[in-house]
């Protein structure tokens, strides 16, 4: 009788920790992606990515030749802007005309049209130190609010208004470092890189994570979202790659 008294709970116990274990595998069997293709693509350490309204295009920024180029979703390049400015680190599209782009070093923010002339550049209040300061840029096309997102030491999730006000600051604390931004307008989340920690995030526009997905990308610096073809766009710096997954 003892015994029975002694296997009983262990056993209910053991199937209890399987149950529970179970769940937290297909949590993470949930949060997974699959890579449905790669590209080499011919742009220099390319940074950031943004995808077009009609989904059949992606910009991204050149660090190395401070350009800008529109790819096809497959890395061909379309077109090419020259831009003056240093260490370029992100872009995200304004319209169907406009995108804007992030100088690390100067800490700016400039507003290019497709034709290549430069419409407007906003100073920010982040560090311009190299490797410090911004490193990620979204447009919410419905309240016309800006996120940028600084890299480290302290790693700052920033929105700003239609004017470049301040709305709201929050420090980011669950990686190492934040290498990518971008909105999906469609679930009213943002999506963040970690380089360092191979990672991307999916947040609350207050940055608090909800679910993440490990990738084996080396340097990932560039991250766009097609919600309806659940289509998630990676791009490489050091590998001057463009990745494409599925979330399982």
């Amino acid at each position: 009788m003892k015994k029975l008294f002694f296997i009983v709970p262990f056993i209910i116990g053991t199937l209890f920790i399987n149950s529970y274990c179970s769940r937290l595998d297909q949590k993470e069997k949930k949060a997974q992606l699959k890579k449905v293709a790669e590209y080499k693509i011919k742009v220099a350490e390319p940074s950031g990515l943004a995808i077009t309204k009609d989904r059949k295009y992606l910009w991204t920024v050149s660090d190395q030749n401070s350009s800008a180029y529109m790819i096809t979703l497959n890395g061909k390049i379309i077109k090419s802007l020259k831009i003056n400015a240093l260490d370029l680190e992100a872009v995200t599209i304004i319209n169907d005309t406009t995108i804007a782009v992030v100088s690390e070093i100067s800490g700016e923010i400039i507003f290019v049209g497709y034709s290549g002339k430069e419409l407007k550049r906003i100073k920010t209040s982040f560090s311009n130190k190299k490797n410090n300061g911004l490193e990620g840029i979204t447009y919410d096309r419905k309240s016309k609010h800006f996120f940028v997102v600084k890299e480290k030491n302290p790693a700052v999730l920033t929105e700003l208004d239609s004017k470049f006000n301040e709305i709201s600051r929050k420090e980011l604390k669950f990686a190492n470092d934040y290498s990518g931004l971008e909105l999906s307008a469609e679930a009213n989340e943002l999506w963040i890189l970690s380089d360092e920690n191979k990672s991307l995030y999916r947040c609350t526009l207050e940055g608090r994570v909800i679910e993440s997905f490990r990738t084996s990308i080396t340097q990932a610096e560039g991250v766009a979202i097609d919600s309806e073809a659940n289509k998630i766009y990676v791009i490489s710096d050091a590998e001057e790659k463009l990745y494409i997954f599925e979330k399982k």
